[in-house]
């Protein structure tokens, strides 16, 4: 069984849907294959940073370890655009020193657009770019249960 978490920095203005069109069709393309529910769980939290401008890493840490297991999960995926850059590494950090021991996805405009992805982000393990849907599904189904990342040994 492999667990993801999506975490995503989305710009939502009122009377639109709270789910991104990005995430959305990520959501969808996974859900609609049989591996799904079987083998693939996926849970997603959205920060609307229309509505909470001055969100901090401490707030979303704090948000995410009250909702979340983090040790549970096999992967948690970031959205990276230049909105939330700000938040990204701090993130990845903090994420790893209280015990997330899997892989992190990056994705989304800041990493379409990076010449020097492991420089940028020293902490991302797996970098999508371009549409997302089939590439993360294939990460997601190519997953032979719990790979923890190893510092010493990459």
């Amino acid at each position: 069984m492999t667990r993801t978490l999506i975490l995503s920095f989305d710009l939502i203005v009122q009377n639109e849907p709270h789910l991104s069109l990005s995430i959305a069709t990520i959501l969808a393309y996974i859900k609609s294959k049989s591996e799904y529910q079987r083998s693939i769980i996926i849970d997603h939290y959205s920060f609307n940073l229309v509505k909470n401008p001055k969100l901090t890493v401490d707030n979303v840490m704090n948000l995410v370890t009250s909702k979340f297991a983090i040790r549970e999960y096999d992967y948690i995926a970031l959205s990276c655009y230049v909105w939330s850059e700000y938040l990204i590494n701090p993130l990845l950090t903090l994420l790893r020193n209280n015990g997330f021991r899997g892989q992190f996805i990056l994705g989304g405009y800041q990493i379409q657009y990076s010449d020097k992805l492991i420089d940028d982000y020293p902490e991302g393990n797996i970098f999508i770019k371009g549409y997302a849907e089939q590439s993360f599904y294939e990460v997601l189904k190519n997953c032979s249960g719990p790979k923890k990342l190893d510092k010493k040994t990459g």
